[in-house]
């Protein structure tokens, strides 16, 4: 189990946040970073969610995709700017654009991710498309034990009820739902943003 720590923030009301104060790994391929003049940009709205995490987590490293230039605009947030943020590890990973091209780059990703997790106690994961990181992680647990925390947070993966859908989307529902239950069951701590996520999943 993570070592919860003595030291506590307090939170919006004044009551104490317990801080975990183990090597945690965040890995969110979906946010993205944007790296500028050896500087890294987040989201705005992800930024500030972010900033609430290292209320508690104090040794942070965040995993995520390397987004185009171009998608930065002035509202995104320089992290070197804002205290909370400036003391998160940043590590950026190529983002694949299709399925082919995800399995092509795996081997990368995955011994990248291998790295990371090695040193880190809790390693902190969702399931994202088309390769999910919670799937890598899993992996990794054969090799090297760390605690697991899954969160589910949608099902994008499911077909929609009552709308049309081709064989391809069809198999890929099938495949991710039998590996997305795999995992989630394999994990130390399964959290869920819905009752129907956790009947079904857990």
């Amino acid at each position: 189990m993570p070592t919860i720590g003595a030291k506590a923030t307090p939170d919006e009301k004044g009551q104490p946040i317990p801080t975990i104060d183990v090597p945690y790994l965040l890995v969110l391929f979906p946010v993205g970073f944007v790296q500028h003049e050896g500087r890294w940009f987040i989201d705005p709205l992800w930024a500030k969610d972010l900033a609430e995490h290292t209320r508690y987590l104090t040794r942070l490293t965040l995993v995520s995709y390397l987004l185009p230039a171009e998608r930065r605009t002035p509202q995104w947030v320089d992290m070197s700017t804002v205290p909370a943020l400036a003391g998160v590890r940043c590590i950026a990973v190529a983002r694949p654009r299709s399925l082919l091209h995800a399995l092509w780059m795996l081997p990368r990703t995955w011994w990248t991710l291998r790295q990371e997790a090695r040193s880190h106690v809790v390693v902190h994961s969702g399931f994202s498309w088309p390769i999910g990181e919670g799937w890598l992680l899993g992996t990794m647990q054969w090799f090297h034990r760390n605690f697991q925390v899954i969160l589910i947070e949608s099902a994008t993966w499911r077909l929609a009820p009552g709308v049309k859908s081709n064989w391809r989307q069809r198999w890929r529902a099938v495949v991710y739902e039998r590996l997305n239950r795999y995992f989630t069951n394999r994990a130390d701590l399964a959290l869920f943003t819905q009752k129907e996520y956790r009947d079904s999943l857990r």
